[in-house]
């Protein structure tokens, strides 16, 4: 990842109508699950990884990263609403839900089937 790729996940500045908050402020603002606060690295890694295709708004301001409550809330709105319009409906209006894992003898069995597909249209021996 080179240094404009980095910028491009960082919010533009703009202090007028923001109010800073370093990520462990921001930890602290955030509800306790489990009876643990959220850390910091979590928070870092929603600012560079997203979640779930979400990214937290940050600045740095040297070596510190910043946030704000505004983007906290925007980004579990964000968050909330990615989710409410992922669920796929199927034409009867109901809702598709995720597949089980496979099993490794089911993993096996499709594994042997595609093998067989192969051989027959003689692409492997």
């Amino acid at each position: 990842m080179n240094a404009t790729d980095e910028n491009n996940n960082a919010m533009e500045i703009n202090s007028s109508n923001q109010t800073w908050i370093t990520l462990t402020e921001a930890s602290k603002l955030l509800p306790v699950v489990n009876n643990k606060r959220i850390n910091t690295s979590t928070l870092w890694r929603w600012c560079k990884k997203g979640f779930r295709g979400v990214y937290l708004d940050y600045a740095h301001m040297g070596k510190i990263i910043i946030t704000s409550p505004e983007s906290l809330s925007r980004f579990f709105k964000d968050i909330a609403e990615q989710e409410r319009h992922s669920a796929q409906t199927l034409p009867s209006g109901r809702t598709c839900r995720k597949k089980r894992p496979r099993s490794d003898v089911q993993r096996q069995r499709e594994l042997e089937q595609a093998n067989a597909i192969l051989r027959r249209a003689k692409i492997i021996v």
